[in-house]
């Protein structure tokens, strides 16, 4: 993700606006999930 933003940056990759924000929001939104599925499996909940 980094690097799509540095290479964008510089102009070496041409994206449109929404493009650029529709990845940043998908990638942020599978590293919360996965942070999520993490969180409830090392600390389930007391039975």
């Amino acid at each position: 993700m980094n690097c799509v933003f540095i290479f964008a940056g510089l102009k070496v990759l041409e994206f449109e606006k929404w493009t650029l924000d529709l990845y940043m929001g998908g990638t942020l939104a599978e590293v919360f999930g996965i942070v999520l599925v993490i969180t409830k499996n090392l600390f389930p909940p007391k039975k």
